[in-house]
């Protein structure tokens, strides 16, 4: 069936007050940013709910914990509140250990403590004290890469850090040559937004932080995530392996980001909708951008959770129109099976009888539970496959089968790890 991804921002979301409105209406919210405060010995509370505090913000390492806690505390209230389960979920830079912190995979504790020795790292390192990024829009990819390639020297070097789009990308590296290739981007035809505060993150200036930092990650006990997180490295899952986790998390730092990759991966999957809890709506813009299939949302104000409610949880009243779509679904689809044989007992016996239960439902008036609909999808969802539609069109069809919403799920266990 279709999928819901979680995507988490990284750092530069950050703005003053960020916090503000979901901390005044949500405990779990509220209690988070605490246990945050609590594990760094600093007030994350008034850092990111205290609009006279914004100018703090412009520290690194403030910026990244004060993003991480915000997100995870969003991600706490979105399942408390809605109880939506993902399917997989993404971060982008930073916001990949938010992912991995809500998979399960690294407690909230570690992530916070990673994150602080992560910066201390990039702050020592002469490398990255001497270079800077920048986001290029408008270009194609061999476009910026060629001219990152001409615009490098020996002693000066610019990398492209990050594929967020066929037309968005960042570039990293010495300031010298970040600067030579900036002018002959914009001479191309491309949009330049500097990244203030920022370092050569992302590319190979920032090798001998990875490899301190992989030091760093043996400290922390890493577990295999309750749902797929996708890295930024490979566009594909985490390994379950705690030592290839820990090897992807710390040559994110020295390698070029793969948004684009990852949601066309994840598009791949059968994800049709996608939550970005967190500060700002860059995430949401993102995969506006990327996809056309699937549906985009942020979460960062308390006012969006009763809209993220009517859009994508799956209320009582909507499982008679979930029965009534299994049916549609398959009636208004093509057949591409052939098989006069494998038709019959693929498609037309399990339609007949998948159309028996709904009509013994609604002449009996009987109120269909979640369970009953469920199993009547998987019905539905069966026999899509059997008519061997492409998979996208099955997960299309699944997606339209329940309404584009998603039924909740049990979060007992989830919370009390996260």
């Amino acid at each position: 069936m279709a999928g819901l991804l979680t995507i988490f921002p990284g750092a530069g979301s950050q703005y003053p007050a960020m916090g503000r409105s979901l901390h005044d209406a949500y405990p779990v919210f509220r209690d988070t940013l605490s246990e945050a405060g609590d594990v760094l010995g600093m007030d994350i509370t008034g850092l990111c709910i205290d609009r006279a505090r914004g100018a703090e913000l412009g520290s690194l390492r403030n910026a990244q914990l004060a993003v991480l806690a915000v997100s995870v505390a969003t991600y706490r209230v979105m399942r408390a509140e809605l109880k939506l389960a993902p399917h997989l979920a993404l971060g982008h830079s930073l916001g990949e250990y938010a992912a991995l912190c809500c998979a399960g995979a690294i407690s909230f504790r570690a992530t916070l403590e990673i994150i602080s020795r992560r910066e201390a790292l990039i702050r020592e390192d002469a490398a990255s004290a001497a270079g800077t990024m920048t986001w290029v829009v408008n270009l194609g990819r061999s476009e910026v890469e060629e001219i990152c390639s001409a615009a490098s020297t020996p002693e000066s070097r610019v990398y492209v850090s990050a594929y967020d789009h066929a037309t968005q990308h960042s570039i990293s590296g010495q300031t010298a040559a970040v600067t030579i290739a900036a002018k002959r981007l914009e001479a191309a035809g491309a949009t330049l937004f500097p990244l203030r505060g920022s370092g050569p993150w992302h590319c190979a200036l920032m090798a001998n932080v990875a490899v301190r930092l992989r030091s760093v990650l043996d400290d922390y006990e890493f577990m295999p995530t309750r749902f797929p997180v996708i890295s930024n490295l490979t566009a594909r899952p985490y390994p379950s392996a705690p030592g290839e986790m820990r090897d992807l998390l710390a040559r994110q730092l020295e390698m070029p980001l793969l948004l684009a990759d990852s949601l066309r991966w994840a598009e791949c999957q059968g994800t049709r909708a996608a939550v970005s809890p967190g500060p700002k709506e860059v995430m949401k813009f993102l995969v506006d951008k990327n996809s056309r299939r699937i549906r985009a949302y942020g979460l960062e104000r308390a006012e969006q959770l009763a809209a993220l409610r009517d859009a994508l949880v799956l209320a009582p009243d909507d499982l008679g129109r979930v029965a009534a779509n299994c049916l549609r679904s398959i009636n208004t689809t093509p057949n591409h099976n052939h098989d006069p044989q494998a038709y019959r007992d693929l498609v037309v016996e399990p339609y007949r009888r998948l159309e028996a239960v709904y009509l013994e439902r609604i002449s009996s008036g009987t109120r269909l539970a979640m369970s009953d609909v469920a199993g009547m999808a998987d019905t539905a969802e069966a026999i899509l496959r059997a008519k061997r539609l492409p998979p996208d069109a099955v997960f299309d069809s699944t997606d339209r089968i329940w309404c584009g919403k998603f039924a909740a799920a049990d979060v007992t266990a989830e919370t009390a790890h996260v």
